[in-house]
């Protein structure tokens, strides 16, 4: 009896102690459900985030840690998707039966809507960050406002065609926030998902250097002994090295923990003001015009060099027939005028 009381003692800490009211429930990918792959990483399990109970997340940044038990980490990715290696990225988690959390930039998302929906309909959860990869900290508030808005509106844009929904769930670009935003955030209940470790996939130095970013994820996960794993699935050497990086994770005995929010929790964003309904339309009937103007430009050049392709290959040709009964001065007069 008092074996089973601790073992609920225990499992009550892990589901509402501290700061975190999570809960936590089997995951159904398991790797021996993973079709055609035993040795997969799968899913050992799902954490589910109530952004109103949990505002903010990670170590990095906050004293504000998920409720992991030792060896188990959370996948996330930053600042997709795009045409080459997001697709790239998901074809090698399906295989592994793994899932992630992708945080996703406006303008990529408006860009590659099918993306968006890809991610979604496979089963990974999506959150936001920022329209364009804004530094918050760096500009007014208003502004910073705006880019966070922008950024929810143009992933669920791209997810309402099937009826997902994005999930409140934010990353600051370059983790830096302000305490402005940070109110902005959870007063339209959404959390700040930060970090616990960095695999500095993004660092010029490192782009041709796999082995130096595997070691500093699985090192530093380690050391912490687990945590929320950046990575950027933007980066073509993040993509080439996720097969190893599984690799190692499997032989230290990491495990994945899926991070979803709870049950009807969603982003409180306000729609879009009449001056922002104007100014997107304005700027798209520039970008319209200009593309139009730049179509015919293109085709002004284009005909240009045919026509003098054309004048060269006629004057060649006279030249080469008639050109020992006509001066050269009459010929020029002829092809150049």
């Amino acid at each position: 009896m008092r074996g089973k009381g601790f073992q609920f003692m225990r499992l009550k800490s892990i589901l509402f102690g501290g700061a975190f009211a999570t809960c936590l429930v089997a995951a159904p990918a398991i790797a021996e459900d993973c079709p055609g792959n035993p040795d997969a990483m799968g899913v050992s399990r799902t954490i589910v985030i109530d952004p109103k109970e949990t505002p903010t997340l990670g170590g990095h940044q906050y004293n504000s840690r998920l409720p992991l038990e030792p060896k188990e980490f959370i996948l996330t990715f930053d600042d997709g998707p795009v045409k080459k290696q997001t697709p790239e990225v998901l074809d090698f988690l399906k295989k592994e039966c793994a899932k992630a959390t992708f945080f996703l930039i406006g303008v990529n998302a408006q860009e590659n809507p099918d993306l968006v929906r890809r991610i979604a309909e496979e089963g990974h959860t999506i959150g936001t960050h920022t329209q364009t990869h804004a530094y918050l900290s760096r500009i007014p508030i208003e502004k910073a406002e705006k880019q966070i808005n922008d950024g929810f509106r143009s992933a669920q844009t791209a997810l309402d065609p099937i009826g997902k929904k994005v999930s409140p769930f934010f990353r600051y670009p370059g983790l830096m926030y302000t305490p402005e935003t940070e109110a902005y955030l959870r007063e339209h209940g959404i959390a700040t998902v930060g970090i616990d470790v960095l695999a500095s996939d993004w660092f010029g130095r490192l782009q041709h250097n796999p082995e130096g970013i595997l070691q500093r994820a699985v090192s530093r996960l380690e050391e912490r002994g687990s945590g929320i794993l950046l990575l950027h699935d933007v980066k073509k050497v993040t993509v080439g090295l996720l097969p190893e990086l599984f690799r190692r994770l499997k032989e230290h005995g990491f495990k994945l923990v899926h991070m979803v929010p709870k049950d009807g929790a969603l982003p409180d964003i306000p729609p879009p003001t009449a001056e922002e309904i104007a100014a997107k339309e304005n700027a798209e009937k520039q970008k319209l015009a200009g593309a139009g103007e730049r179509h015919v430009r293109h085709v002004a050049r284009l005909h240009r060099t045919i026509h003098a392709r054309q004048r060269e290959h006629a004057r060649r040709h006279y030249t080469h027939r008639v050109g020992r009964y006509k001066s050269s001065s009459y010929n020029d007069f002829i092809y150049d005028n």
